[in-house]
């Protein structure tokens, strides 16, 4: 472990020995949030505009400061047994600059099924009747690999119940119309940690290999 790493390490343990709602615990993760800032660690593309990469940031703290010490979004709190405070940001940050990515690539195909006029009058309501709209080229793509690998991810279910396998929530779980951690609870009868465990420990992963072989992460 490099001294930068020590730094970091003994600064959350000092940060998570504070009360939750404390002053301390805020001044702590703030110290926390602008070394991290200041390491040149923080994974990115280049591809992407520095304003949107500010906020893709900002949700990552947000995910920090509520998991750093206690699990509140996610399915555990941070675990550093099992990884650095860098793979652990910086896993999150891949997951939604993909989200970043696809919902530009949404915009695209909604902008280009548009039907206006140049002067602003919308068409003959007929002409404005919605046609199917085939997901955009990265879905359409991560999509192709979930079928591709599908035997694969039907092989890796939530203990005793097939029918929660990684095929299942992979694509019960892509945006833009992912169904939310509760809803998927209740028709599966199983808890929302339960869900979110298992897709973070087995799906995720999975979800960042396919990302890099296809070149957007």
């Amino acid at each position: 472990m490099n001294e930068l790493d020590q730094q970091l390490s003994q600064l959350i343990c000092h940060t998570c020995a504070h009360a939750k709602s404390s002053l301390e615990r805020r001044n702590s993760l703030d110290q926390l949030i602008r070394q991290l800032m200041a390491s040149g660690k923080l994974w990115r593309r280049a591809d992407i505009p520095e304003a949107d990469f500010q906020e893709i940031l900002q949700k990552s703290w947000i995910y920090l400061c509520g998991n750093l010490c206690e699990a509140t979004t996610a399915a555990t709190p941070y675990d550093a047994t099992r990884s650095s405070i860098f793979t652990w940001i910086n896993a999150y940050i891949k997951m939604r600059v993909l989200d970043y990515r696809l919902d530009i690539e949404r915009v695209k195909q909604q902008r280009a099924t548009a039907k206006t006029m140049d002067d602003g009058n919308v068409l003959d309501p007929i002409e404005l009747m919605p046609a199917p709209v085939d997901p955009p080229p990265m879905l359409q793509e991560v999509l192709a690999w979930v079928e591709r690998d599908s035997s694969v991810l039907r092989r890796i279910y939530l203990r005793d119940r097939p029918d929660i396998n990684g095929k299942t929530l992979i694509l019960r779980r892509l945006p833009p119309h992912e169904t939310s951690w509760k809803q998927l609870a209740q028709e599966f009868g199983v808890a929302e940690t339960s869900l979110q465990g298992f897709y973070r420990q087995q799906c995720l992963p999975r979800l960042k290999d396919a990302g890099r072989e296809l070149g957007y992460l």
